[in-house]
């Protein structure tokens, strides 16, 4: 969509996205399912709870003492520029890892502050506190199904049962899930069932 920074939020990029995608395409969105998987600044539960920070606002006159981590792209991504500005942040040394890693070394103080997946199971698994964007800095990522014209047209009954799934899973929920898979040794499809028969009130405390 050639578009740059976070927009106007995620009901009006929702929107855009579904018109856009309808005219130029002719994909339709069947549903948006709740959670977003974006980037998101974690630390360990006990470290924000001594600095004292809940959002980004809280942590930017703190970040110039903290060691951070992000994934290969991060730094050099237009998030981080638009969240460096908009919050006159920058940490004390920032680091490279593979994102396998970025959850233990954070867990094990190797680093204090880590670049994040929203929905990622290993912010509950590791006890992480994720900090709110409170300035919208980071443009919303949220999870949406897709649905071709060919589909819509033959299969009204499928795309009607995704449609049924707008909102029901929120970013708890679907943490949860993926804990279920990563830490748990669950297959997809089977965490996909539970939730589906029932299992709607898991969320990983």
């Amino acid at each position: 969509m050639h578009k740059t920074g976070a927009g106007a939020g995620r009901a009006a990029v929702l929107a855009e996205v579904d018109r856009w995608l309808h005219e130029t395409h002719g994909v339709g969105v069947a549903c948006s399912l709740g959670f977003e998987n974006t980037y998101a600044f974690a630390l360990r539960r006990a470290l924000a709870s001594e600095l004292g920070v809940r959002r980004l606002s809280d942590l930017a006159p703190k970040a110039v003492g903290l060691r951070a981590a992000g994934d290969y792209e991060f730094w050099s991504r237009s998030e981080w520029a638009d969240v460096r500005r908009e919050y006159d942040l920058d940490f004390a040394e920032k680091r490279v890892m593979d994102p396998s890693l970025l959850y233990v070394a954070v867990a094990g103080s190797q680093v204090d502050v880590i670049t994040a997946y929203s929905s990622d199971g290993r912010i509950a698994a590791y006890d992480l506190i994720t900090l709110a964007d409170d300035r919208g800095a980071i443009p919303p990522y949220d999870a949406v199904v897709l649905v071709s014209r060919r589909l819509g047209e033959s299969r009204p009954d499928v795309v009607a049962a995704l449609s049924a799934l707008d909102g029901t899973i929120d970013v708890l929920r679907m943490r949860a899930m993926n804990a279920a898979v990563d830490r748990d040794g669950k297959s997809p499809a089977a965490v996909a069932e539970e939730f589906l028969h029932g299992g709607r009130e898991l969320v990983d405390r």
